[in-house]
């Protein structure tokens, strides 16, 4: 026999279907995805990178994290939080900021995106290049920061940390995720996030 049937959801976006019993709700649990090893390496530039990411922070999540706050993205040397770039949402903000660790050393002071919006789509654009930090946020490039080192990474995970727990994950909707492997120039950056 065949089943078919509508699934209505009072989100502002669909998502994939959790089968339960006896008309029980659920909740999905944070998702991460990773990517390590020769998959990683074929991709990856160490001297110099841009991200995209158009982000949805879900409902009642900015400023509700523990720990290093809601993780985004990270290049990670995995093990711990001491090397690696993160895109996250710090504790009790609304805002979020690109952290750069080598060694367990901050290297970048680089700007964040300004306040956030639960539920509200925004785009960023992520520059990672020894000496040159920068990010551009709705079309607005914030301020520069030229000095600093890079980390040795060997992985990139979307949605949480790359140091193996699930502490840190964001609770946000990726509409877009795209990793270029070269600084793009200020320019594209602000157009990129128009």
């Amino acid at each position: 026999f065949d089943i078919w049937g509508v699934q209505l959801e009072k989100g502002k976006f669909a998502t994939s279907f959790i089968p339960t019993r006896d008309g029980a709700t659920a909740t999905r649990g944070n998702e991460s995805f990773e990517i390590d090893g020769e998959d990683f390496t074929d991709f990856f530039n160490a001297t110099e990178s841009t991200v995209l990411s158009h982000i949805t922070p879900l409902d009642n999540s900015l400023g509700n994290h523990s720990g290093t706050g809601g993780v985004v993205w990270s290049f990670d040397a995995g093990g711990s939080f001491g090397n690696g770039n993160y895109f996250s949402n710090a504790n009790s903000t609304t805002s979020f900021g690109h952290t750069v660790v080598v060694g367990s050393s901050g290297q970048n002071t680089g700007g964040g995106t300004g306040n956030m919006t639960n539920g509200v789509p925004f785009k960023n654009a992520t520059v990672f290049k020894k000496d040159d930090f920068i990010m551009a946020t709705n079309g607005t490039l914030a301020n520069a920061d030229t000095s600093g080192n890079l980390p040795t990474v060997v992985k990139l995970v979307l949605g949480n940390n790359g140091w193996g727990n699930a502490l840190n994950g964001a609770n946000i909707h990726f509409n877009r995720f795209t990793y270029y492997p070269k600084r793009l120039p200020n320019n594209q950056l602000v157009t990129l996030t128009s």
